[in-house]
């Protein structure tokens, strides 16, 4: 006798469909994850092993802070490995954070190249290089006094009223300070006659002072037009922010090495550090740079400062009003300069030392 045929069939609707039902979309989300957790180890994988972004430290002067602004975003799209941090300050305070303070960082960038080849040569840095020139200007606005009248030949004169306010930066904090102090004093040389015995110097240092004294370029400029009917900036910051301005004779303007005989006629002494007061003389503005010499990101430094100085940076400075030393001048000792930066300088040889 045959047996009977037993057929399994569940039932249409019921607990058996829905199980299976979920099994099968448990089934899909587990195979949704792994080809998403696939695709993510292959992407790491074209990025190379787990490479965090390393961080660059720049202590620049805050002139610098628009143009550095846009360089930085510039030079990581072009170094994605590198987290730039740019912190602006005085070039003063900039280097007093490392000889002072022991803050690590990779680039120090000064307003003038005394201040890194007095607080950070030879103990924490071996070499820099110039690399922008500048000059002096006159700022104001339309709200200054004596706006409509003032011009390059009477500007001494209108700031001699007792009625006008002058800010000007801290001697003590940034070569902006101390190189309006030396342009005062070029004035009272230059226009003498002018000024007929009085002292342009003698009348701002007393008027120019407590609030009207800023730390540093940016704290400088939000007075213009508020607190002060004039301000002494660099020509490339008024530039940034379409300031009106003067421009200022060579024989003021610290911006001519054909007057640099002249300009050694004035001086001013500042502060650069708690006992350490220093006589600066009146010389050409001149910009520098320099890679520390215990840099923690020496090879993003060695980037940063090879595109600074090669044409993408020069395009980006020029745009900011700059003028770009070309080529840029090198002080130090040959030898101690980085190979990998030879190229965009013109060098000493590796015996001899360069003249400042």
């Amino acid at each position: 006798m045959r047996g009977r045929e037993i057929r399994f069939c569940p039932p249409r609707g019921g607990r058996f469909e829905q199980d299976m039902t979920l099994i099968l979309h448990s089934m899909w989300l587990l195979t949704r994850l792994v080809i998403a957790g696939l695709t993510m180890l292959l992407l790491l994988s074209c990025r190379g092993p787990g490479r965090p972004r390393r961080h660059l430290w720049i202590f620049a002067a805050a002139s610098l802070n628009d143009v550095l602004a846009e360089f930085e975003k510039s030079f990581e799209q072009k170094n994605p490995g590198v987290d730039a941090r740019v912190e602006v300050s005085g070039s003063l305070v900039a280097a007093r954070k490392v000889s002072e303070y022991k803050r690590r960082g990779d680039v120090v960038i000064s307003a003038d190249n005394r201040v890194i080849d007095s607080l950070l040569i030879p103990k924490f840095a071996d070499w820099q290089v110039g690399f922008l020139t500048n000059e002096i200007v006159l700022a104001y606005s339309e709200k200054s006094r004596y706006a409509a009248k003032v011009s390059s030949t009477n500007w001494p004169t209108i700031l001699m009223r007792p009625e006008v306010r002058v800010a000007r930066v801290d001697e003590n904090l940034g070569p902006l300070g101390y190189q309006t102090l030396l342009v005062w004093k070029l004035a009272d040389i230059h226009y003498g006659q002018q000024l007929r015995g009085t002292s342009l110097f003698q009348a701002l240092w007393k008027r120019a002072s407590g609030g009207l004294i800023r730390p540093d370029a940016a704290e400088l400029l939000p007075v213009l037009g508020t607190e002060a009917d004039y301000i002494f900036i660099y020509r490339s910051t008024a530039k940034e922010h379409n300031l009106k301005h003067l421009l200022l004779p060579a024989e003021v303007n610290l911006s001519s090495f054909a007057h640099s005989d002249f300009y050694s006629g004035a001086s001013a002494t500042i502060s650069a550090a708690p006992g350490k007061d220093i006589t600066i003389r009146g010389e050409p503005i001149v910009f520098s740079l320099t890679i520390l010499r215990d840099a923690p990101n020496r090879a993003g430094a060695l980037s940063f400062v090879k595109m600074l100085l090669g044409p993408d940076g020069k395009a980006i400075l020029e745009r900011h009003g700059f003028a770009p030393v070309s080529p840029p001048k090198y002080y130090g000792k040959g030898e101690s300069f980085p190979e990998a930066l030879r190229d965009v300088l013109r060098q000493p040889a590796s015996d001899t030392e360069t003249t400042r």
